[in-house]
């Protein structure tokens, strides 16, 4: 089925974001209002267009956007918070800003005319849906725009999204991103079968067709400089936000009050407590521009854990408590467990090794598409 195409957004005002604190305060705001309605969603496959409206309406698709160019330049640790507040409410929502953000991570080191284009579309609350690792055919011209054909998979909200970001390899082995707009003659985005988990990201397949590309929003990505660390420790907040979700659900649903059942809360609260500490040192690292592949392993994987352990808890806590209306204990499990294929404990574990023996061969950190 080919997800329908959205309208170019011509008539939403958009807020415009000053500060850090206004961020966070809009995303608790937005999260508060996405919470009740999760559950339905997820259930019904009911896409989250209204609720992705309304982050362009409060202007929080433009956070990232430099200070001194009309934005809020907001820190790696206001990011990191407004992604696990997000994904405490719906992980679906987050993980759809997060392919948002993952375009902006790669095309940060773009300069001149091209990032002035980039910030105009996102202060005019356009976004932007990553694909993951794989690359199309890229011909380009004379003139440098670019012809692409092929296909791409498992790209993240690209149902919703007015940009698509496609990574193509020309002939001669030299790599771009190309921004692609939704409606661009040649392009197709088919909506793919409804995944377990996550089901309302709006995951598609981009089947490209001669699919020719201004030379303006062609980015050329040889030798440039990204770290894919910041977005692999979004996505570690986004576990967290999933694991405080889970856990404020056992202890409003708890069963008989023994002591093994507060011991365990008692202890799923700690490992919590430890894993958004170990973000937030992490992200005061990407602040201050030092190497933090250590830091963000190690929050990924105890993050990743306490997502798992919180989720399974619902289920083992509550006893034998009947399902009543409401009820998204299955959703919260199943969300939690579609998150963690992208980024397995055991891969992130292997990488934290590599990193303290120092090893030669230590590959680079891979982004959790």
């Amino acid at each position: 089925m080919t997800i329908r195409a959205i309208e170019p957004i011509v008539d939403i005002a958009v807020h415009l974001i000053r500060s850090d604190d206004e961020a966070l305060d809009t995303a608790r705001t937005l999260a508060a209002q996405f919470a009740p309605g999760a559950a339905v969603r997820d259930r019904e496959r009911r896409l989250p267009w209204d609720e992705l409206a309304a982050m362009t309406r409060a202007g929080l698709w433009a956070v990232t956007v430099p200070r001194e160019h009309g934005g809020a330049g907001v820190s790696r640790q206001t990011l990191t918070a407004i992604f696990r507040t997000l994904a405490a409410a719906d992980p679906s929502i987050a993980r759809i800003l997060l392919a948002h953000v993952d375009t902006l991570e790669r095309l940060r080191t773009a300069g001149g005319a091209q990032q002035r284009l980039l910030y105009r579309e996102l202060l005019q609350g356009r976004h932007f849906a990553s694909a993951p690792a794989g690359t199309v055919d890229g011909e380009p011209d004379s003139g440098g725009a670019l012809r692409l054909n092929g296909e791409l998979h498992q790209v993240a909200g690209a149902g919703f999204a007015e940009w698509l970001a496609v990574p193509a390899r020309d002939a001669r082995q030299r790599t771009w991103l190309a921004l692609v707009p939704h409606n661009a003659h040649g392009l197709d985005i088919e909506d793919e079968a409804v995944p377990v988990g996550l089901r309302t990201v709006a995951g598609g397949t981009l089947r490209l067709t001669q699919v020719t590309v201004a030379a303006k929003w062609v980015f050329d990505l040889d030798g440039a400089a990204r770290s894919p660390s910041p977005v692999a420790l979004y996505a570690a907040a986004i576990d967290a936000g999933m694991a405080a979700a889970a856990l404020d659900g056992t202890r409003r649903r708890p069963g008989a009050q023994t002591d093994a059942l507060l011991a365990t809360i008692g202890e799923l609260q700690v490992r919590l407590s430890a894993a958004q500490t170990l973000l937030r040192h992490a992200a005061r690292a990407l602040d201050a521009g030092n190497d933090a592949d250590v830091a963000v392993l190690q929050a990924r994987v105890l993050c990743g854990d306490i997502a798992l352990r919180a989720v399974d808890a619902l289920f083992e806590l509550a006893g034998p408590v009947p399902a009543v209306d409401g009820d998204d204990r299955d959703r919260c499990w199943r969300d939690a467990r579609a998150h963690a294929q992208y980024a397995p404990s055991a891969d992130s574990c292997r990488q934290l090794g590599e990193r303290l023996l120092d090893l030669p061969s230590a590959a680079p950190l891979r982004a959790p598409f």
